[in-house]
């Protein structure tokens, strides 16, 4: 597998009919088996008008692959690396003794031991405990960095530190080792089963995990590139979690939100303070954001309040999620529904009845309690938003081979499609994948998409 896999046409062919028939035998006997079972089941429809067509779709996908420059890698590796090498002597003028960043042990005892031991630290408070001593991982640095008494810029120059190296590593080395040689392109694996919710998951590389919220991150896109005479055509969902939310609840107050048109997060705080759009503050409309995302994941005052930042006490953070509550009442309504059906049946379903078993809400153990519940309401509107997008690739490839022929579908990041189009059909292209993505199903809130196009990833 990964880097050491082997292809039939390197594979003594003996070996490769034996293979191939046992494969072709289990698989029939697991349809003989299961099909009857899906079908008493209701998944019947999502397996033949979703799944099953879903696989020529992602065949072509990983067949096509996706143009990478690897002088561009090289050149942000470079990059970066002398930014690593600029942070390796600024962590080593903050520490009070020489260490590696990259040693979790010697980090520890730069930030907790006391001047006066040896190795000389920093005399912080520890915060968390590991079985091999203090720790000092990134919710620990993070914290460090937050506390307005510490003063030290080592937590953050080993975060950034940490950060840098991972880009390098993960990405920057990996992508490059990943390009095919004859084709200069990464041909990733996408797959059906590989999450719970119904997700589709990648592989070798995971092209679904690159960074984009940090400009160093979004930089990595430069690399993927289009062709001569193509583009790279990106659209995605706008806040599909929040309004297949909205959809399932059918809270009034949220629904009203979404077909306003207004910025959903100003409309939410709006609702939540008590105030006027126009009235809405930078800091109301943050923590409305923060709980909108976070409202399916179950998020905490504690949570909430980490993310909100310093200054923020658990107590504003409870009156914000309460207040939040009480303003969509359907929300919570709806969520409790989902639990409480996880108890009755075992299990939830999404929008296209997908399946998820939920054991863990019958735990006796109050954490893997909790965490069922939570997964329980996260299954059924991540599961659902993930059903919507798989409507939307079959759709989009249809319209796709109709009308631009030469256009192909090449990514799927969740919420976001990527192809590559013609030059001169970019713009039409366009206006038909956004149409294809708002019409993949007829929701009680309207679905929002939108893109653009470039000669690389990130100019779109």
């Amino acid at each position: 597998s990964g880097a050491h896999q082997r292809t039939f046409d390197q594979v003594e062919l003996s070996v490769a009919t034996e293979y191939a028939a046992e494969d072709a035998d289990i698989a029939l006997r697991l349809h003989q088996a299961l099909a009857a079972r899906v079908k008493a089941l209701g998944m019947q429809s999502l397996l033949s008008e979703v799944e099953l067509p879903l696989i020529e779709v992602l065949a072509r996908m990983e067949i096509a692959g996706i143009k990478v420059d690897s002088d561009e890698l090289d050149r942000q590796r470079a990059r970066l690396q002398n930014e690593l090498e600029s942070l390796r002597g600024r962590i080593a003028a903050a520490s009070p003794h020489p260490i590696n960043p990259d040693s979790p042990r010697q980090l520890a005892a730069a930030l907790f031991n006391r001047p006066n031991q040896s190795p000389p630290g920093l005399g912080l408070r520890v915060l968390k405990r590991t079985r091999t001593g203090a720790s000092t991982d990134s919710e620990v640095l993070e914290r460090l960095m937050a506390d307005p008494e510490v003063t030290t810029q080592l937590p953050s120059l080993v975060l950034e530190h940490r950060q840098l190296n991972k880009l390098v590593g993960t990405y920057l080395i990996a992508l490059k080792e990943a390009i095919d040689p004859v084709t200069g392109r990464i041909h990733a694996s996408f797959h059906q089963t590989g999450t719970a919710t119904g997700r589709l998951s990648s592989s070798d590389p995971n092209l679904q995990n690159i960074p984009i919220r940090t400009p160093v991150g979004r930089d990595i896109r430069k690399a993927f590139v289009a062709p001569s005479g193509f583009l790279l055509l990106s659209v995605d969902y706008s806040q599909v979690e929040l309004r297949m939310l909205a959809h399932l609840c059918q809270d009034p107050a949220l629904m009203e939100a979404f077909h306003s048109g207004v910025d959903i997060h100003t409309a939410v705080a709006a609702e939540v303070n008590g105030v006027s759009i126009a009235e809405v503050t930078k800091d109301q409309r943050s923590a409305a954001k923060m709980v909108n995302f976070g409202i399916v994941y179950g998020i905490t005052p504690f949570g909430l309040a980490r993310r909100l930042g310093p200054g923020t006490r658990q107590e504003r953070a409870k009156a914000i999620i309460d207040d939040y509550r009480a303003r969509f009442s359907g929300i919570a309504a709806f969520l409790a529904a989902c639990i409480e059906k996880a108890r009755e049946q075992g299990f939830v379903s999404t929008i296209l009845g997908r399946r998820r078993s939920i054991p863990q809400v019958h735990s006796r153990n109050p954490a893997e309690r909790a965490f069922g519940e939570r997964i329980a309401v996260n299954s059924v509107v991540q599961g659902s938003a993930a059903d919507l997008i798989k409507v939307a690739m079959l759709r989009v490839e249809r319209a796709m081979s109709e009308q631009f022929p030469r256009a192909r579908l090449l990514l799927q990041i969740h919420d976001e499609l990527v192809l590559e189009v013609p030059e001169g059909e970019a713009e039409a292209a366009l206006k038909v994948v956004v149409h294809q993505m708002e019409t993949a199903m007829s929701l009680r809130v309207p679905l929002r998409a939108e893109g653009g196009f470039g000669a690389d990833w990130s100019q779109t």
